[in-house]
């Protein structure tokens, strides 16, 4: 039966006899959950002459049969049909995911963590001055946080940024400040600046709302592909940082300055990952650790509920690039 489905991408390769076909990835839309599928078309040349090349961003009806391939399910696409521009138009509104965040949570949240910074420190100027600019608090409600692999959806920039901040403070205050008890090293204390580690943590991927949009799935722009959103949210800090490092406002404002900057720039804690230095503080590690933490727990969430969606008694998710064992769901509830 024909499903009407989007192409996220579509590579043209050869085959061990040297012809073409198309290896593509399809998203299912809301009818599926926004599953997505690998397919192949083998007999990509002829049917192409057929029925139309199809493209990236295109709505396509095709009929398809499924079979396993690695242990995961794949398409081979017999035929399909493309959508004209008017029944582009409207198939497009099954293929716009709907936010799926506790929105009045988290607005909640990050103003109390925006006031949990001072505004008469340095950071805590630098993180009014940039979430107070018009237009960007609901902007960033809006965004996603990637592409595919976390919290791709309304919302899910938001989501992470709480998640990642609260995180991290939550790791720190495990640990005593004077006066106060907690976890030492052999007696000693481990000072951790939270004004800094809190402001890192809500500024570190504000880059992210020029890197990816919707259209209507989330997709990266050009500008995540020349720049990246590391490096965005870096300039972004760093130009409003500026006038307050030329004047510092008050005694060691410039140092706190500089270690919010470095933990922007380190919080992929990892040359390999893309951060163009390695943590060189406490409240830096703590934001990678942090970082990381959200974004494969979202991904564990996300891909255990799906599945359980498509088959309750699935009890194993299939090997990914973070998770190379697969990933055990066979305790979790079962939903009628």
């Amino acid at each position: 039966m024909p499903v009407r489905v989007l192409i996220r991408s579509l590579e043209i390769r050869k085959t061990r006899r040297g012809d073409n076909y198309g290896a593509m990835r399809v998203n299912l839309g809301a009818p599926g959950g926004f599953a997505e599928i690998d397919a192949r078309i083998w007999d990509l040349d002829r049917l192409c002459g057929e029925l139309g090349t199809p493209a990236p961003g295109d709505v396509v009806e095709l009929t398809h049969r499924e079979e396993e391939y690695n242990g995961k399910a794949q398409w081979v696409v017999s035929e399909w049909r493309l959508l004209s521009a008017a029944e582009r138009e409207e198939a497009l509104a099954q293929f716009r995911p709907a936010r799926q965040i506790d929105l009045p949570f988290y607005e909640r949240r990050l103003e109390e963590l925006i006031g949990r910074v001072p505004a008469e420190r340095a950071v805590g100027m630098v993180l009014r001055m940039i979430f107070d600019r018009a237009g960007f608090r609901e902007a960033f409600a809006a965004a996603p946080a990637a592409r595919d692999h976390h919290q791709n959806y309304p919302g899910g920039l938001l989501e992470h940024t709480i998640h990642v901040t609260t995180l991290a403070l939550t790791l720190a205050d495990a640990y005593a400040e004077p006066g106060r008890a907690g976890l030492t090293f052999n007696s000693r204390l481990l000072p951790i600046d939270r004004g800094v580690l809190t402001a890192a943590g809500l500024l570190h991927d504000i880059g992210k709302l020029q890197t990816y949009c919707f259209d209507p799935l989330p997709e990266i722009t050009e500008t995540q592909r020349w720049e990246g959103h590391l490096v965005l949210s870096y300039a972004q800090t760093r130009e409003a940082a500026a006038p307050l490092l030329a004047d510092p406002p008050h005694a060691g404002a410039a140092d706190e300055i500089n270690k919010l900057l470095h933990c922007l720039l380190a919080h992929h804690g990892q040359l390999e990952y893309g951060s163009p230095c390695v943590p060189a503080c406490a409240e830096a590690f703590l934001l990678s650790q942090a970082d990381m933490t959200d974004a494969r727990l979202a991904e564990i969430a996300t891909a255990g509920s799906a599945a359980l969606e498509r088959d309750p008694a699935v009890r194993w998710l299939p090997r990914s690039f973070h998770f190379a064992g697969g990933i055990f769901i066979g305790d979790w509830p079962r939903h009628e």
